[in-house]
């Protein structure tokens, strides 16, 4: 938690832009060995004095995760809603990270405390979804009644409710970028 990955503007940040950059700027392979050696020479350092490590630039992962972002491409608002469906059922966190990016805005309204929260990011957006799933402890009285995709809108609208544990209902509205990202997302609850 006190990785320097989690701070923005942190002394990693040109670390991040470099690694994620150079590759696109090079012209050949050759050219990318010398930054490509200091850059691991760094990660060594950065990882014996502070505990942090980075592949392909982003914070450390799972050999799983790193997989599956390799190879998801959803080439449909359907697939990538699948994709989130089936991640959310089975409370795969690093799954259903797949759909958002650091541009995602999640909005959420709980009618019975009447309190709004903003989740933007990858980050923010992962603990909402870590507390979600924490919440959702017994997913036996768990259904979807309503699921409208919609190709053209890039949207999917959603009512579900799991009021085993405490969610009497709840509706979101996803809106899909032309990346199939989800890039805004609104929730309202009725969560006691």
């Amino acid at each position: 938690d006190g990785c320097c990955w989690q701070q923005s503007g942190g002394p990693l940040d040109w670390c991040r832009w470099f690694y994620a950059q150079f590759p696109k700027m090079a012209r050949s392979r050759s050219q990318l060995v010398v930054p490509v050696v200091l850059l691991a020479v760094a990660g060594v350092l950065l990882q014996f004095f502070c505990g942090c490590s980075f592949v392909n630039g982003y914070p450390p992962a799972t050999p799983r995760s790193q997989h599956i972002r390799r190879y998801y491409s959803p080439s449909s608002v359907s697939d990538a809603w699948q994709n989130h469906f089936d991640a959310f059922g089975s409370q795969d966190l690093d799954k259903i990270m797949l759909d958002y990016d650091e541009k995602s805005v999640v909005r959420v309204w709980n009618n019975v405390n009447e309190e709004k929260s903003v989740f933007t990011g990858t980050a923010q957006i992962r603990d909402m979804f870590a507390g979600l799933f924490k919440d959702l402890s017994d997913l036996t009285t768990l259904a979807a009644p309503v699921i409208d995709v919609e190709e053209d809108a890039q949207q999917v609208f959603l009512v579900w409710k799991c009021p085993g544990c405490g969610y009497d209902t709840a509706t979101d509205t996803f809106i899909f970028g032309q990346d199939k990202k989800i890039s805004r997302q609104n929730i309202v609850v009725t969560k006691k």
